[in-house]
């Protein structure tokens, strides 16, 4: 995978119970799919047309 270029992302944190929080919109910002790397593998979060989260592998 090839990084094309870097942005910084200004994320609000909320407490939410005491737990930390952040707003779905915050992480996906105009998009409705972001990529995540965790332990080097990579997943697709991704908003549905109905509001759902979905999350894949």
């Amino acid at each position: 995978m090839a990084v094309v270029g870097s942005e910084r992302l200004e994320i609000k944190i909320q407490y939410l119970n005491g737990r930390r929080a952040i707003a779905a919109r915050e992480l996906m910002g105009e998009t409705n799919k972001i990529v995540i790397i965790h332990d080097g593998e990579t997943y697709e979060l991704r908003l549905t047309r109905f509001g759902k989260l979905v999350l894949n592998k």
